[in-house]
C-alpha cells in the first residue's frame, strides 16, 4: 500500500496546473521615444527615424513620430533636419561628420518634450584590402560542409586600445546583414595595434548568389564603445538567450535621454569586388 501512496504523490507532483492570468500593462505610461539615427562622415543627407515603442504584445503597426524639430551640432555646427515622410528626417545633402568630434542630436517634438543623445565619430584604420575566398564551412550538424565565400579583411589596427568596429555587407546593392544579429562586430582587444590577416568578416553561401556575376560591397566603420554595447545588449535580448546561463533580461542600453534606440556616428570606408560563380 506505502507503494502506491508514493506513486500517486509523485503523480500528483508532475502533474501540470494551469491558471487563467489577465495581464495588463498601462501601455501609454510605458511608451517611450525610439530613435534610430546615424551620422557619418559620407557627405549625403543623414537619416534619423523617430517612433513610439509598444506593447510587447502588441501587432499594431509601428508608431511614427511627425512635426518634431531635429537638428545635430558638433558645437560649432548645426544641422537641421526636415521630415520627408511620417517620422523620417533627413539632413541636408551636403551635410558630413568628421573624425574626432563627438555629435549631439537634439529632439524637441510636438508637445514639448525635448530628447538628446550624444556619440564620438572616431577614426578608421587603413584597410589594405578585402577579398573573397572561394571555399567551404561547416555550418553545424544539421547543414554541414557549405561551400560559399569568405570575405577576408586585410589591415593595420590603430595602437591606441579601445577601438570599436562593425561591418556591413551588400550583395548586388542589397545588404546582406540587415539586422543586428547577422552583423559582425568587434573590439580590438586581441589585436591592439596588429596586423589583421585573414579574418573573416562574412561567409557568402553559393546560394546566397543569385547570378552569375556579383557585385560585393564591405562597409568598414568606426563606433563607440556605447554603441557597441547596444549591439551586444540588443542580441543579448533576443536571439542570444534560450540556455540555461541567459543572464536576467535587462532593458537595453541606450544614449537617448529618456527615451530608446540609439544615435550614432561613424567613420565609413569602402571596398568593393566582384564574385563570378
Amino acid at each position: 500500500m506505502k507503494k502506491i501512496l508514493y506513486l500517486l504523490t509523485a503523480a500528483s507532483l508532475l502533474t501540470a496546473c494551469e491558471e487563467p492570468m489577465n495581464v495588463k500593462f498601462n501601455e501609454e505610461g510605458a511608451k517611450k521615444l525610439a530613435v534610430e539615427g546615424s551620422i557619418t562622415t559620407d557627405t549625403m543627407p543623414h537619416r534619423v527615424a523617430l517612433s513610439w515603442s509598444s506593447d510587447f504584445f502588441s501587432s499594431d503597426p509601428q508608431q511614427m513620430v511627425s512635426n518634431a524639430d531635429i537638428r545635430i551640432t558638433d558645437g560649432a555646427k548645426s544641422f537641421n533636419l526636415t521630415e520627408t515622410t511620417p517620422g523620417v528626417y533627413l539632413t541636408e545633402p551636403d551635410v558630413y561628420g568628421e573624425a574626432g568630434k563627438s555629435y549631439t542630436i537634439e529632439i524637441k517634438l510636438e508637445d514639448g518634450r525635448e530628447y538628446t543623445a550624444a556619440d564620438k565619430l572616431y577614426p578608421l584604420p587603413v584597410v589594405d584590402l578585402v577579398m573573397a575566398d572561394d571555399t567551404s564551412l561547416y555550418m553545424g550538424p544539421e547543414k554541414g560542409d557549405v561551400s560559399g565565400y569568405a570575405i577576408l579583411y586585410f589591415g593595420w589596427e590603430k595602437p591606441e586600445p579601445g577601438d570599436f568596429y562593425l561591418w556591413n555587407l551588400y550583395i548586388n546593392d542589397t545588404i546582406f546583414n540587415k539586422y543586428y544579429w547577422n552583423s559582425t562586430f568587434t573590439d580590438d582587444k586581441f589585436v591592439n595595434g596588429s596586423y589583421i590577416h585573414n579574418f573573416m568578416v562574412y561567409f557568402i553561401e553559393r546560394s546566397d548568389l543569385k547570378k552569375d556575376t556579383n557585385s560585393i560591397m564591405l562597409e568598414t566603420l568606426s563606433i563607440s564603445k556605447n554603441y557597441y554595447n547596444f549591439l551586444l545588449d540588443s542580441n543579448q535580448e533576443t536571439v542570444w538567450r534560450g540556455s540555461p546561463w541567459d543572464a536576467p533580461p535587462a532593458n537595453i542600453s541606450t544614449n537617448i535621454v529618456n527615451g530608446a534606440g540609439f544615435f550614432k556616428a561613424s567613420a565609413i570606408k569602402r571596398n568593393r569586388l566582384v564574385i563570378i560563380k
